[in-house]
């Protein structure tokens, strides 16, 4: 909040729409805390319900979040998920059935909300926040290298020193997976 006082919730039908709602006010702080590289669950009920995680993270550091789907279907959107910073400034979001991958700004302290969009049923969550790997190997031209990505969100980075004018070829002999290869100049 940006000053002390008394603050209103105001709530106003659309047009001539009438019905109940029902609404809660939560407190940031008294979010779950959440630890990286550890599995959560839960359930959101009533399915329109949120549950909020915080975490501390330190700028420039990835996070690969991944849904943990258990029921079994490929796509499950009956949640959203929102990354906060501390100043309540949205970071990234997706729904459930999807992943969200950020490099952070700031050291801060994050908030992770689960919203629900399900009013009739319960909706049931899985996630892990993961710091994945980011290795960075040196290579020698026309040696064949032979790896394997281990962990969700990881980047495998391979240096070399070229020239300008230098003409390469970048063969990718082996791909047994979604994944893409992408050749970086030393100015990014």
């Amino acid at each position: 909040l940006t000053e002390n006082g008394t603050y209103r919730v105001r709530i106003n039908g659309a047009g001539d729409d009438t019905g109940n709602y029902s609404f809660s006010l939560r407190d940031l702080e008294q979010a779950t805390s959440a630890t990286l590289d550890q599995v959560y669950s839960g359930i959101l009920e009533p399915g329109e319900a949120s549950h909020l995680y915080q975490f501390t993270a330190t700028a420039n550091q990835r996070l690969f979040i991944d849904y943990q789907d258990n029921s079994g279907s490929v796509y499950n959107d009956r949640a959203k998920w929102i990354l906060y910073d501390s100043g309540n400034q949205e970071v990234a979001s997706s729904y459930t059935g999807d992943y969200i991958e950020v490099v952070l700004d700031a050291d801060d302290t994050y908030i992770l909300a689960i919203e629900g969009d399900r009013e009739d049923i319960p909706v049931e969550y899985s996630f892990e926040i993961i710091t994945p790997d980011e290795l960075s190997t040196p290579i020698v031209f026309n040696t064949l290298i032979e790896n394997g990505i281990s962990e969700k969100g990881e980047q495998d980075r391979f240096t070399f020193t070229g020239q300008q004018g230098q003409r390469i070829s970048l063969d990718v002999v082996n791909r047994s997976f979604n994944t893409s290869a992408q050749l970086i100049g030393p100015s990014g």
